[in-house]
C-alpha cells in the first residue's frame, strides 16, 4: 500500500508540473480564461499547486524504529514511555491523514484540470484562433511596409521606416510563437494523432508545413503533399536535403511577413475544420484523378465542373452541350456508330 501511494504521489507531482508549465504561456492562459467567468480551470490549477506546496512541507513523525532504536542503544526503557508511544502514534495517525487528504485533493484538482482541457479542445483552439487574427491584422501594416525585403542589411539601407517596422513586427512574430506553442500543446493533449499527423507530409521538414497552420497551404507551398520523383525516393543524404526547400523564408520576423504578403491564410483549426479540410482534399484529388481517367470527349467537361465547382459556382450544361457529348461519345465508342 505504501508503494502504491508512494507511486501516486509522484504521479500526482509530475501530473501538477506539467501543467505549471503549460500555464507558463499566456496565450494558453488567456483562452482557458475565456472558458468562463468564474474560469474553473485556474481555480483548480490553484487548488492543486497549493495541495502540492503543503505536501512538500509536511513534516512526518519521528520514525518509530528510530526511536526503538535508541532505546536498545541506551539501556533503558523510559518511564513515560506508554505516553511517548501514544503521541508518537497520534502524531503518526495526523501525518498519515493529512498526506492523504492533500494528495486526495491534488488527484481531484489535477483531474478536474484534465477533465476541463480535454473536454474543450475547440473552444481553446478557436480563442487561439482569435488571438491569432488580432495578432495578423495587426503585423500585416509593417509587413506591407517591408513588402519583400528579407535580409537584415537591406532593411538598415531602407531607413527609418523599415527598421520600425521590423522592430514591430519582430515582437508580433514573437507572440505568434507563443499562439503556435500553445496550439501544439492543446493539440498533443487533445487532438487524435492521426489528425494530426495527417496536417504534415514526410516531404517536407520545416515545422509551418502544417495544415494546422495555414488553410490554404495547397496554394502557399504546391506539391508540398505529392508523391516523391525518382531522384527525390534516391536521396541518400548527400548534399541539401530536398525536404528543407519551402517556398518561404527561415523561422522568423521575415518569415511571418513573407506569409503576410503572399496571402496565407493563417488559422488555428478545431479537430473538426481539419477534418473537413481534409475531405475536401481526398474529393479534389479524387476529382482529379477521375478526370485523369476519363474519355476525351469528357475530360474537358470534367475539368471546367471541377474549377467551377472550386469556385463555389457549378456550371450545368444545357441541351446543346449534352447533344454534343452524346454524339461525341457514340462517335468514339465502338458499336454505338450506325
Amino acid at each position: 500500500m505504501r508503494d502504491v501511494a508512494a507511486a501516486r504521489a509522484v504521479v500526482g507531482a509530475r501530473l501538477v508540473n506539467h501543467m505549471r508549465r503549460m500555464r507558463e504561456n499566456a496565450a494558453l492562459n488567456a483562452a482557458f480564461a475565456a472558458l468562463g467567468e468564474d474560469d474553473a480551470y485556474t481555480r483548480a490549477f490553484r487548488v492543486a499547486e497549493q495541495a502540492e506546496q503543503r505536501l512538500r512541507t509536511l513534516t512526518p513523525a519521528l520514525d518509530y524504529s528510530s526511536a526503538i532504536e535508541d532505546i536498545l542503544d541506551t539501556g533503558a526503557l523510559p518511564d513515560d514511555f506508554a505516553t511517548w508511544l501514544r503521541e508518537h502514534n497520534d502524531a503518526a495517525a495526523r501525518y498519515d491523514a493529512q498526506r492523504q487528504a492533500l494528495t486526495d485533493l491534488r488527484n481531484d484538482a489535477t483531474a478536474r484540470c484534465w477533465a476541463i482541457l480535454t473536454a474543450n479542445p475547440g473552444q481553446l483552439l478557436t480563442n487561439l484562433h482569435q488571438q491569432l487574427t488580432a495578432l495578423i491584422d495587426q503585423a500585416s501594416e509593417p509587413a506591407a511596409a517591408l513588402g519583400n525585403i528579407t535580409d537584415a542589411e537591406d532593411i538598415v539601407r531602407a531607413g527609418h521606416n523599415a527598421v520600425q517596422a521590423f522592430g514591430t513586427l519582430d515582437q508580433a512574430h514573437a507572440k505568434y510563437i507563443e499562439i503556435r506553442s500553445a496550439q501544439s500543446k492543446v493539440m498533443h493533449e487533445c487532438v487524435d494523432d492521426i489528425l494530426v499527423r495527417n496536417c504534415r507530409s514526410t516531404l517536407s521538414n520545416d515545422k509551418s508545413a502544417t495544415d494546422a497552420y495555414f488553410r490554404n497551404l495547397d496554394e502557399l507551398y504546391p506539391g508540398w503533399r505529392r508523391r516523391p520523383s525518382q531522384s527525390e525516393r534516391q536521396y541518400l543524404g548527400s548534399g541539401p536535403d530536398p525536404r528543407d526547400s519551402v517556398p518561404w523564408p527561415q523561422d522568423g520576423p521575415m518569415q511571418l511577413a513573407g506569409f503576410i504578403n503572399h496571402g496565407a491564410e493563417f488559422w488555428v483549426p478545431t479537430p473538426a475544420q481539419l477534418e473537413a479540410l481534409h475531405k475536401q482534399r481526398r474529393d479534389r484529388n479524387y476529382a482529379l484523378e477521375q478526370e485523369r481517367n476519363a474519355p476525351d470527349y469528357v475530360r474537358e467537361r470534367m475539368r471546367k465542373e471541377r474549377e467551377a465547382i472550386e469556385k463555389g459556382k457549378r456550371v450545368r450544361p444545357g441541351p446543346e452541350q449534352l447533344r454534343r457529348a452524346n454524339m461525341q461519345r457514340r462517335l468514339s465508342t465502338p458499336g454505338l456508330v450506325g
